[in-house]
């Protein structure tokens, strides 16, 4: 069963029927051990709050010893709910294995997946995530058919910087930016080979370096920027280096 952590408030009801069905036939539902006033039908609705062991006995009104089942084996009711969303923190700007941790509550097991990819039961932490925008949707797993749902949690982002690219044309890591700083449109990138010539300026928020200096490929070797960027409303630079490799 399904239930919002935040109101109690049950969200789909669950059906139990008997194997045994015929209109000669008396019933008697039991959760916990103890029985279930007015539940003397073939089947039973769970529409309250109620998880549990849910187990029946039935009996034979034709026959006339009244005949009684054996009592059946238990049923299992878990109550479960979609995930409540509590947190999101991320590492630091340009920390060298950035990472992200999420927080959420409820009554369910709950397994996160980062970017569309594979459903992780990790707790919510994700390490050495790459840089820039990031999406996570987090499932209720207690129980998978049918599921309670799921959330999604958006924009998560992660200041980092490529440290390698390969401009090869194979449609592949093809340019280099730190899109991280796509949000701040006055954000500014320079360029310098590694003898301090400047060799491009960009914007984080428009496209990136392709490798080359005036139409020409510039050859395989470490390279240096400095970035400049706002946060907390002051005007902040940061400078190191990444490989271009052919």
């Amino acid at each position: 069963m399904c239930v919002d952590f935040d109101t109690n408030v049950l969200q789909n009801q669950v059906t139990l029927v008997s194997d045994i069905q015929g209109a000669n036939y008396n019933y008697s539902w039991y959760l916990d051990g103890v029985i279930i006033p007015g539940a003397i039908q073939g089947s039973y609705v769970v529409n309250t709050v109620s998880p549990g062991l849910y187990t029946v006995s039935v009996i034979d009104t034709m026959s006339t010893a009244n005949c009684t089942s054996e009592m059946s084996e238990p049923f299992q009711v878990i109550q479960s709910g979609q995930a409540v969303f509590v947190s999101v923190s991320q590492s630091g700007t340009f920390e060298p294995n950035p990472s992200i941790t999420i927080i959420v509550e409820g009554y369910g097991d709950y397994w996160f997946q980062p970017d569309n990819g594979p459903i992780l039961d990790n707790g919510g932490v994700f390490t050495n995530v790459s840089g820039g925008l990031h999406t996570v949707n987090v499932y209720d797993r207690k129980t998978e058919n049918p599921s309670c749902g799921f959330i999604t949690i958006d924009d998560i982002r992660i200041i980092d910087y490529p440290k390698v690219f390969t401009p090869n044309q194979d449609g592949f890591n093809d340019t280099w930016n730190i899109t991280a700083f796509s949000n701040q449109p006055g954000a500014q990138i320079d360029i310098f080979d590694r003898y301090g010539k400047l060799l491009t300026s960009i914007k984080p928020s428009r496209g990136g370096w392709d490798g080359t200096y005036k139409g020409s490929n510039l050859p395989s070797s470490d390279y240096w920027f400095v970035l400049t960027y706002q946060e907390s409303g002051q005007i902040q630079q940061f400078r190191s280096h990444f490989s271009l490799k052919r």
